[in-house]
């Protein structure tokens, strides 16, 4: 009993300690939580009032705990606005506010104007009740923050207060705009002070001021007062930015000029690709005040941009034709950029950079007018600008209008301009009727033709229509001319730059929503209807787009594949009419027929033809080195069928490589297609991408659907979780894999079914709710299955399943995305039951493995016209050796068999 009594007492010493432990601990967290609470409290905010009222000015004693008690009163009166009403009441009776003002206006330096900053900054972003943020914008200090005389040469002060501005402005409306626009004086300081930096040498600044000046637009657009005020004001700050963006187009084209472009490093490149996302920010930047349907404010920057920017600037250095925009810049012109522009200079840019600005305005602007003008003056040829107001519809360029209002008449003249346009061509055409360029053709005096031209000052010169008499419609001549400058441009005889940039700028207004039809239609730029004749599309301007593929096609020119694939994009665009509505065969609306002439249909089966040889020969190098090079271009050659992909304009003009000179260079690790290929592997895969785009091309035009690429690929995929009866299946082997699987790799063992068809290696489960049927778990590409015999276990299989050289998406490479040797997709042991059945499992991967690539290899090799007359052809593709329940092989099924589908994790 004394015994058992003691057990007892020491148990409950012990319980009683833990429980004391435990007390402990949940006083600690009480006492904690308290103090917490006790800091975020009504309390707490007084008692820091106290501190304020006790330390009216800032000192260096005191500056310290200033700093902590302002930051603490903005966390309280946070938690206030979120949990207690009163906090926030006290805030305001007591005009706490006041004090961040107060202790501004002391000048006491760069530190706590940091801090206050940054306090007001975390007050702005965390509170969200309506009334809160009223009361807080209330009594004009945040007006007189704004407008305090900041030291701005010190970077910190500059960006914490950019940084207030753009908090300030998140919190507008319409009703709020009455805090910060003073209509008595007038006044609107947030907005003022902050265009004073939309051309700060900090993009940081840069960006935060256009963020602000949207927000400051989108809230002034309910609100009249306010959008009087800056009806009054934007016309000189557009102006300014204008101009601005002009200056940076000219430093964007003496970048271009100075660039080396030697190698990956070189400064040159890194500067331009700073011009070219500038230039992108700004154009969407403009292109966002114009979609928010403010007016006034969409009225006065299209205005400036038709009459200061893009009519002076950009198209007329286009329709300017004089060897020294016509010629790309290389590196032997390099010269020193400036650092400024100067503005009594000459305002010009070359060729290249025009072509490039104008289509990136033309694929970022729909507003109507200002692409209409712009079109027009390309397209149409002299453009009557006149006393225009392209911010309206209604005040648009009077010429302009009138050409839209008698748009009815244009194909009329569109026929006539064709025929002008052969007749230009023709007389300036070398032997054999291809384009020329436009130094051998155009003079310099064609350029005082032009209606838009430029002096010291931006501003066009303008000559006052007199509308009371009909005006002149751009004629046929003026539209020729027009035509056949832009079928001048796409010349890539000596390299792919100004036909590229031409290409994309007629892809740009084509595919603008905002162009007026007949504009585009007039220009010959548009898709034959259903129905019409053949050769009905601007002839002159197929037929150079055909002489760009014929000469980028070759291996050794210096063109590259964007080009080449853009080019075949255009010439389907205006060659290929929709489908007609009565055909049945499902076949022939896939693929709707094309009006292209005889002549062209010959010029087409010459490039495709060429395209073969070309392929032919590299395969033939190949050839020559044995079957293990063979296999390797086999490898190469199926990938490169899956990678190539329609050009993506907006990633492609995104890169500022495509302004300079092609070369093999990997600058900034730019993708494959917008480079010249190295010798080697590089040159291979660039003749087989140009033979799958030139194929493509030679389809389209032949009306014929492919059925050779990919090489010996099933017509009835196999997907994963499929049922398969395998009482119709012969070879299937029983076998154990084990594999690890997961994040943590771990090693899982389960039972299987192998089976091996001619084509994929799959993985059946047994189902247990339907004897007799297998589950599919896996599926792989039996040309990517390697099985060794493991030396130490004569009954198991090591078998690995990979991609060699895997395709990486387009733009990976700007990423640092590398291509590897190969890629293991599936690594693990099969062990089979006995040492016959791996034998035979071993058995039918090597041979089926070898089998399959033979038989591509021999698909290949017909395809290039190898196959040698009386060689049976092979068979497409074998009916599936097995039943499927409840669903019966497509034979018409063509859709493409990714190389792996597979559960890893349950094989």
């Amino acid at each position: 009993e004394d015994g058992g009594t003691a057990i007892e007492g020491r148990t409950s010493v012990k319980k009683t300690s833990w429980e004391s432990a435990g007390n402990m601990f949940a006083r600690l967290q009480e006492a904690l939580a308290g103090k917490q609470k006790k800091r975020l409290s009504l309390g707490e905010l007084k008692a820091l009032n106290g501190v304020m009222e006790q330390n009216q000015t800032v000192e260096d004693f005191n500056q310290n705990l200033i700093v902590e008690s302002l930051r603490s009163i903005a966390e309280i009166v946070i938690w206030g606005d979120q949990n207690d009403p009163k906090v926030f009441e006290y805030f305001l009776e007591k005009n706490m506010i006041a004090y961040f003002d107060k202790f501004l206006g002391q000048g006491a330096g760069a530190f706590i104007n940091t801090q206050l900053l940054q306090t007001l900054m975390m007050l702005l972003d965390n509170i969200n009740t309506p009334t809160s943020i009223w009361f807080l914008l209330s009594k004009n200090h945040m007006n007189s923050i704004i407008t305090h005389k900041f030291d701005f040469q010190q970077e910190e002060v500059l960006a914490y207060y950019i940084s207030f501005m753009k908090s300030l402005s998140m919190k507008l409306t319409p009703d709020t705009l009455l805090f910060f626009h003073n209509e008595h004086l007038p006044e609107f300081p947030l907005y003022t002070q902050a265009v004073g930096f939309f051309n700060h040498k900090e993009s940081m600044v840069r960006v935060a001021v256009r963020t602000l000046t949207l927000q400051v637009f989108k809230a002034a657009l309910h609100n009249e007062l306010t959008a009087e005020f800056l009806g009054r004001t934007v016309p000189e700050y557009f102006s300014n930015l204008v101009w601005v963006v002009g200056n940076r187009s000219i430093a964007m084209d003496a970048c271009l000029r100075s660039g080396n472009g030697d190698g990956p490093a070189t400064p040159a490149l890194g500067q331009l690709e700073g011009h070219v996302a500038e230039h992108l920010d700004l154009f969407c930047y403009m292109s966002d005040v114009i979609m928010l349907n403010f007016k006034a404010l969409t009225h006065h920057l299209s205005v400036q941009l038709v009459d200061s920017l893009f009519i002076p600037l950009y198209v007329h250095c286009i329709t300017w034709d004089s060897d020294q925009t016509m010629t790309p810049v290389v590196a032997s012109e390099a010269s020193s950029e400036p650092s400024e522009v100067d503005d009594n200079a000459d305002r010009s840019i070359g060729i290249v950079v025009a072509l490039y600005l104008t289509a990136q305005m033309l694929l970022i602007f729909d507003h109507p007018p200002v692409v209409n003008t712009v079109a027009a003056a390309i397209l149409l040829g002299k453009a009557e600008l006149g006393d225009q107001q392209p911010g309206d519809v209604e005040t648009l360029s009077f010429g302009l209008r009138q050409m839209m209002l008698e748009g009815d008449r244009l194909a009329d003249v569109s026929a006539a301009a064709t025929k002008k346009t052969a007749d230009a061509l023709a007389s300036a055409a070398a032997a054999g009727g291809r384009p020329v360029p436009a130094s051998a053709v155009v003079k310099a005096e064609d350029a005082a033709a032009a209606d838009v031209v430029t002096d010291d000052h931006p501003t066009p010169r303008r000559s006052t229509p007199d509308k009371s008499n009909h005006v002149e419609r751009p004629t046929a001549e003026c539209r020729a001319e027009a035509l056949a400058r832009l079928v001048r441009l796409l010349d890539p005889t000596v390299n792919d730059v100004v036909a590229l940039q031409t290409m994309v700028m007629l892809h740009a207004v084509m595919s603008n929503q905002g162009s007026y039809g007949r504009i585009v239609k007039a220009a010959g730029l548009i898709r034959p209807a259903a129905g019409v004749g053949v050769g009905s599309y601007d002839q002159e301007l197929v037929k150079a787009l055909l002489w760009v593929i014929e000469v980028t096609a070759r291996a050794d020119h210096c063109g590259r594949l964007c080009t080449l694939g853009l080019a075949i994009q255009l010439t389907l665009q205006l060659t290929i009419t929709p489908p007609e509505e009565e055909e049945e065969d499902p076949k022939l609306l896939a693929h709707p027929p094309s009006v292209l002439t005889s002549e062209h249909r010959a010029l087409v089966h010459q490039v495709y033809d060429f395209a073969v040889a070309q392929l032919l020969q590299s395969y033939g190098k190949y050839a020559d080195s044995g079957k293990e090079a063979r296999g390797r271009f086999l490898d190469t050659f199926e990938l490169e069928v899956k990678r190539v992909k329609p050009v993506k304009i907006s990633l492609l003009m995104s890169q500022a490589s495509v302004l300079l000179v092609p070369s093999s260079a990997e600058r900034g690790n730019m993708d494959f297609e917008w480079r010249l290929p190295t010798e080697g592997e590089e040159t291979a895969r660039r003749i087989m991408q140009t033979f799958f785009y030139v194929r493509k091309l030679w389809l389209k035009v032949i009306r014929e659907p492919e059925t050779l690429l990919p090489l010996r690929q099933p017509k009835t995929a196999l997907a994963v979780r499929e049922s398969v009866d395998m009482s119709m299946v012969k070879d299937l082997i029983a076998c154990s894999v084990v594999s690890r699987t997961g994040k943590a790799k771990n090693l899982v063992q389960v039972r299987r079914f192998m089976l091996v068809d001619p084509w994929r290696l799959c993985l059946l489960e047994a189902q247990t709710d339907k004897p007799g049927y297998g589950l599919v778990r896996f599926v792989a590409d039996l040309n990517n299955v390697i099985a060794c015999p493991e030396s130490h276990n004569t009954r198991a299989l090591a078998i690995v399943i990979r991609q060699p050289s895997p395709v990486i998406p387009r733009g990976a490479a700007a990423a640092g995305k590398k291509q590897t040797a190969h890629q293991v997709i599936f690594s693990g042991r099969f062990v089979f039951d006995d040492h016959i059945r791996c034998v035979a499992a071993l058995q039918y991967l090597e041979r089926g493995r070898a089998n399959l690539r033979a038989e591509k290899l021999c698909e290949l090799e017909s395809l290039l016209g190898m196959a040698k007359p009386g060689d049976p052809e092979p068979e497409r593709s074998p009916k599936r050796p097995w039943k499927v329940p409840g669903r019966e092989p497509n034979e018409d099924n063509d859709s493409e068999h990714s190389a792996i589908i597979a559960e890893p994790d349950t094989p």
